[in-house]
């Protein structure tokens, strides 16, 4: 059984989970003074003092926050983050005073939505064609949403995010850090095939993002490869344009977004 310790901070709650067990408090200032180097490190990374105390199991499973923490492993602790705490810190801590191992993180992509049923009700799938508002607008706007990763054994918190998309063989651009909470999903809605998933630390901006510069220089409807980058940077996530159309009481409708009218359009399968 683990024994965990809960620090308050600035930035929201900050738990530790060490592997032996405690029976008293006397034990369990004797297994948190073990790890007292990387309470150390925590209060250097994060700049402002921790006072870990001891939260009874019981306790922690009865409080709604733990769905809340992002966790991560550093050598035999666990550590638990508020995402606020995660956001107000500046870069990524020195590896060699605090060896995390941040966990990937995965958001589904929403390019378009609709507050009503988008299709007529006499259309036929064979020769579909959905135009997308969105992607008529000088900036196409995208909505990501945090869902699980399938190599994760604990959720990530509920996560939301504001992207910029080019369109098919383009690469994501986030236009922020992700935010904690739930963000309304409207009813109808284009959503693409492909995950968005990267390292927390290149999602909080604390290391460079391939997907940034990529988004950048990539023209808006090309699919054509961009100029040939140095073989040791990161790969940039380019997304195809399969997507499906998701709508209330019927099955999602498979389909491509292409280029459509000046903008682009789900052509839908039949």
């Amino acid at each position: 059984m683990s024994l965990v310790f809960e620090a308050a901070s600035a930035g929201g709650a900050l738990r530790i989970e060490v592997a032996q067990p405690a029976g008293d408090a006397v034990a369990a200032a004797l297994a948190l003074a073990e790890h007292e180097a990387l309470i150390v490190a925590l209060e250097a990374w994060l700049q402002q003092p921790l006072d870990p105390r001891p939260l009874l199991l019981a306790d922690a499973a009865a409080q709604d926050g733990d769905a809340d923490l992002l966790w991560a492993q550093c050598g035999s602790v666990r550590l638990g983050f508020a995402w606020p705490l995660l956001l107000n810190a500046a870069s990524v801590p020195s590896a060699s005073a605090l060896p995390v191992e941040w966990p990937d993180l995965a958001f589904e992509i929403d390019v378009a939505e609709f507050s009503t049923d988008p299709q007529p009700a006499d259309a036929q799938p064979a020769d579909a064609v959905l135009l997308l508002p969105p992607a008529f607008e000088p900036t196409w706007r995208v909505l990501l949403h945090g869902v699980a990763t399938t190599n994760r054994t604990t959720p990530a918190p509920p996560l939301w995010a504001d992207a910029e998309w080019r369109g098919p063989g383009t690469a994501l651009r986030l236009s922020g850090a992700p935010q904690p909470g739930l963000r309304r999903r409207a009813a109808w809605r284009v959503q693409l095939d492909t995950r968005y998933q990267r390292p927390l630390p290149e999602l909080l901006g604390w290391v460079a993002s391939a997907d940034a510069e990529a988004g950048a220089a990539a023209p808006r409807d090309s699919g054509a490869p961009s100029e040939p980058r140095d073989s040791a940077a990161p790969s940039p996530l380019r997304i195809s344009g399969a997507a499906h159309l998701i709508a209330p009481a019927r099955p999602a409708q498979p389909g491509c977004i292409a280029p459509a009218l000046g903008g682009a359009g789900l052509w839908i399968s039949g």
